[in-house]
Protein backbone atom coordinates (compact mmCIF):
# COMPACT_ATOMS: atom_id res chain seq x y z
CA UNK A 1 0.00 0.00 0.00
CA UNK A 2 1.26 3.44 -1.15
CA UNK A 3 1.29 6.48 1.41
CA UNK A 4 -1.65 7.93 -0.69
CA UNK A 5 -3.51 4.75 -0.53
CA UNK A 6 -2.88 4.55 3.22
CA UNK A 7 -3.92 8.59 3.83
CA UNK A 8 -6.85 8.36 2.02
CA UNK A 9 -7.97 5.05 3.61
CA UNK A 10 -7.12 7.23 7.27
CA UNK A 11 -10.09 9.10 6.11
CA UNK A 12 -7.08 12.00 4.99
CA UNK A 13 -5.32 11.64 8.53
CA UNK A 14 -2.23 13.01 8.94
CA UNK A 15 0.91 10.74 8.89
CA UNK A 16 1.95 10.37 12.38
CA UNK A 17 4.27 7.50 12.44
CA UNK A 18 6.09 4.60 10.79
CA UNK A 19 6.53 1.52 12.82
CA UNK A 20 5.73 -2.30 10.93
CA UNK A 21 5.78 -4.96 8.21
CA UNK A 22 8.70 -7.04 7.44
CA UNK A 23 11.37 -5.57 5.07
CA UNK A 24 11.78 -8.66 2.83
CA UNK A 25 14.80 -7.69 0.78
CA UNK A 26 16.87 -10.51 0.64
CA UNK A 27 20.22 -8.79 0.26
CA UNK A 28 19.97 -7.99 4.04
CA UNK A 29 20.67 -10.05 6.55
CA UNK A 30 17.37 -11.17 9.01
CA UNK A 31 19.07 -8.96 11.77
CA UNK A 32 19.30 -6.02 9.79
CA UNK A 33 15.60 -6.35 8.34
CA UNK A 34 13.10 -3.40 10.12
CA UNK A 35 9.67 -3.82 11.03
CA UNK A 36 8.11 -1.14 9.45
CA UNK A 37 4.26 -0.04 9.35
CA UNK A 38 1.98 2.67 9.87
CA UNK A 39 0.07 4.79 12.72
CA UNK A 40 -2.51 7.46 11.38
CA UNK A 41 -3.49 10.34 13.18
CA UNK A 42 -6.56 12.29 12.41
CA UNK A 43 -7.53 15.64 12.96
CA UNK A 44 -10.45 14.99 15.65
CA UNK A 45 -7.53 13.14 17.85
CA UNK A 46 -8.37 10.06 16.63
CA UNK A 47 -5.29 7.28 16.62
CA UNK A 48 -5.53 4.44 14.47
CA UNK A 49 -2.97 1.96 14.21
CA UNK A 50 -3.00 -1.87 13.21
CA UNK A 51 -2.45 -3.57 16.66
CA UNK A 52 -0.22 -6.53 14.56
CA UNK A 53 2.30 -4.23 13.82
CA UNK A 54 3.08 -3.19 17.26
CA UNK A 55 2.84 -7.03 18.43
CA UNK A 56 4.59 -8.14 15.62
CA UNK A 57 7.83 -6.02 16.76
CA UNK A 58 7.37 -7.36 19.76
CA UNK A 59 7.71 -10.80 19.20
CA UNK A 60 9.99 -10.92 16.32
CA UNK A 61 12.14 -8.90 17.83
CA UNK A 62 12.90 -6.08 15.53
CA UNK A 63 13.02 -2.21 16.19
CA UNK A 64 10.51 0.05 14.39
CA UNK A 65 11.00 3.26 12.91
CA UNK A 66 8.71 6.22 14.37
CA UNK A 67 7.32 9.38 12.46
CA UNK A 68 5.85 11.25 14.28
CA UNK A 69 4.61 14.43 12.87
CA UNK A 70 2.37 17.36 14.93
CA UNK A 71 1.15 14.12 16.87
CA UNK A 72 3.47 14.06 19.60
CA UNK A 73 1.54 12.84 22.22
CA UNK A 74 -0.48 9.84 20.68
CA UNK A 75 2.99 9.03 19.15
CA UNK A 76 4.54 8.68 22.50
CA UNK A 77 1.62 7.30 24.26
CA UNK A 78 1.67 4.15 21.74
CA UNK A 79 5.49 4.19 22.22
CA UNK A 80 4.81 3.92 25.85
CA UNK A 81 2.23 0.91 25.74
CA UNK A 82 4.77 -0.84 24.36
CA UNK A 83 7.23 -1.32 26.42
CA UNK A 84 9.37 -4.31 25.21
CA UNK A 85 9.56 -2.42 21.26
CA UNK A 86 12.75 -0.23 20.86
CA UNK A 87 13.22 1.68 17.58
CA UNK A 88 14.51 5.39 16.00
CA UNK A 89 12.18 8.65 15.94
CA UNK A 90 13.06 9.57 12.33
CA UNK A 91 12.85 13.32 11.65
CA UNK A 92 12.99 14.09 15.45
CA UNK A 93 11.12 17.28 16.32
CA UNK A 94 10.12 16.54 19.91
CA UNK A 95 10.17 18.61 22.97
CA UNK A 96 13.43 17.81 25.53
CA UNK A 97 10.92 16.07 28.06
CA UNK A 98 9.56 13.57 25.51
CA UNK A 99 13.39 12.96 24.10
CA UNK A 100 13.97 11.85 28.20
CA UNK A 101 11.10 9.55 27.95
CA UNK A 102 12.28 8.26 24.94
CA UNK A 103 15.60 7.68 25.92
CA UNK A 104 14.70 6.14 29.12
CA UNK A 105 12.33 3.65 27.23
CA UNK A 106 15.65 3.04 25.37
CA UNK A 107 15.14 4.69 21.84
CA UNK A 108 17.04 6.67 19.58
CA UNK A 109 16.47 10.00 17.76
CA UNK A 110 17.41 10.82 14.36
CA UNK A 111 17.95 14.23 13.42
CA UNK A 112 17.70 16.12 9.66
CA UNK A 113 19.09 19.09 7.90
CA UNK A 114 16.02 20.88 10.27
CA UNK A 115 18.77 21.08 12.91
CA UNK A 116 20.63 23.40 10.32
CA UNK A 117 17.92 26.31 10.53
CA UNK A 118 17.89 29.36 12.60
CA UNK A 119 14.46 28.40 14.32
CA UNK A 120 15.45 24.91 15.14
CA UNK A 121 16.24 25.96 18.52
CA UNK A 122 13.84 23.18 20.12
CA UNK A 123 16.01 20.58 18.59
CA UNK A 124 19.15 22.06 18.71
CA UNK A 125 18.44 21.41 23.22
CA UNK A 126 17.44 18.19 22.83
CA UNK A 127 20.81 17.40 20.48
CA UNK A 128 22.51 18.84 23.47
CA UNK A 129 21.01 17.09 26.40
CA UNK A 130 21.23 14.03 24.26
CA UNK A 131 23.43 11.32 25.01
CA UNK A 132 26.05 10.74 21.72
CA UNK A 133 25.30 6.96 22.24
CA UNK A 134 21.52 7.86 21.33
CA UNK A 135 21.96 9.94 18.27
CA UNK A 136 21.72 9.12 14.23
CA UNK A 137 21.55 11.48 11.42
CA UNK A 138 19.90 10.83 8.37
CA UNK A 139 18.81 13.23 5.04
CA UNK A 140 15.11 12.68 4.90
CA UNK A 141 15.58 12.87 1.22
CA UNK A 142 14.55 14.80 -1.07
CA UNK A 143 13.36 16.89 1.88
CA UNK A 144 14.90 19.44 4.61
CA UNK A 145 17.54 19.75 3.19
CA UNK A 146 20.67 21.39 5.48
CA UNK A 147 21.40 24.85 4.95
CA UNK A 148 23.24 26.22 2.93
CA UNK A 149 21.17 24.29 0.44
CA UNK A 150 17.51 24.55 1.93
CA UNK A 151 15.53 24.77 -1.30
CA UNK A 152 17.46 22.72 -3.13
CA UNK A 153 16.35 18.43 -3.05
CA UNK A 154 17.99 16.92 -0.11
CA UNK A 155 20.85 13.99 -0.97
CA UNK A 156 22.88 12.00 1.54
CA UNK A 157 26.07 14.33 0.18
CA UNK A 158 24.85 17.11 2.44
CA UNK A 159 24.28 15.12 5.62
CA UNK A 160 27.88 16.07 6.83
CA UNK A 161 26.09 19.82 7.71
CA UNK A 162 23.90 17.85 10.26
CA UNK A 163 26.78 16.27 11.75
CA UNK A 164 28.44 19.33 12.01
CA UNK A 165 25.65 20.87 13.87
CA UNK A 166 25.61 18.38 15.78
CA UNK A 167 29.19 18.53 16.61
CA UNK A 168 29.24 22.12 17.48
CA UNK A 169 26.29 21.60 19.66
CA UNK A 170 28.16 18.62 21.36
CA UNK A 171 31.68 19.96 21.34
CA UNK A 172 33.58 17.68 19.56
CA UNK A 173 34.98 17.73 16.02
CA UNK A 174 32.92 17.10 13.11
CA UNK A 175 34.15 13.93 12.04
CA UNK A 176 33.51 12.28 15.57
CA UNK A 177 29.98 13.24 15.44
CA UNK A 178 29.51 11.42 12.14
CA UNK A 179 31.46 8.36 13.11
CA UNK A 180 29.46 8.05 16.30
CA UNK A 181 26.48 8.56 14.48
CA UNK A 182 27.66 6.05 12.07
CA UNK A 183 28.41 3.38 15.07
CA UNK A 184 25.00 4.09 16.22
CA UNK A 185 23.12 3.48 12.69
CA UNK A 186 25.08 0.31 12.77
CA UNK A 187 24.23 -0.85 16.20
CA UNK A 188 20.63 -0.09 15.72
CA UNK A 189 19.95 -1.88 12.25
CA UNK A 190 22.20 -4.87 13.54
CA UNK A 191 25.07 -4.38 10.86
CA UNK A 192 28.43 -6.13 11.41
Amino acid sequence: MTRDEIVRESGGGMFAVIPAVVMRDTALPMSARMLYGLLTWKSNGEARCWPTNRTLAEELGLPVIVHDREAHRDCLEVVKSHPKVSGVYHCYSGSLEDAKTLVKLGWMLSFTGVVTYKNARKSLEVIDWLPMDRIMIETDSPYLTPEPFRGKRNDSGKVYRVAETIAQVKHIAPEEAAEIALENGLRFFRIG
